[in-house]
């Protein structure tokens, strides 16, 4: 398990998939045969300038096939964390 906390959110990343929680309540499961893509982006200025924090994207299938996609605050540090875990293969394109 891989265990990333934000203000009163929670995403668990495991070999099967990921959850988010938020106050203790399970509010998306995702397996990681409906990830579509998974990585991470800053907001640029006009200047093409990196401005604020990173998101971490992620790209899935709900469980009626529609395409969704999760963006969530995140940090260099859960980035590094999450791509070294080596829990599932698409995380190992993560970029921070």
């Amino acid at each position: 398990f891989l265990l990333i906390k934000f203000a009163n959110s929670v995403l668990i990343f495991n070999e099967t998939g990921f959850v988010r929680k938020i106050n203790q309540k399970i509010v998306l499961e995702v397996k990681w045969d409906d990830v579509i893509c998974i990585g991470t982006y800053h907001i640029y200025d006009f200047f093409h300038i990196d401005c604020g924090p990173l998101f971490l994207g992620i790209d899935y299938y709900d469980e009626n096939h529609a395409q969704k996609t999760l963006n969530v605050s995140f940090s260099s540090k859960d980035a590094n964390r999450l791509k070294m875990s080596q829990i599932h293969k698409k995380l190992d394109t993560l970029s921070y």
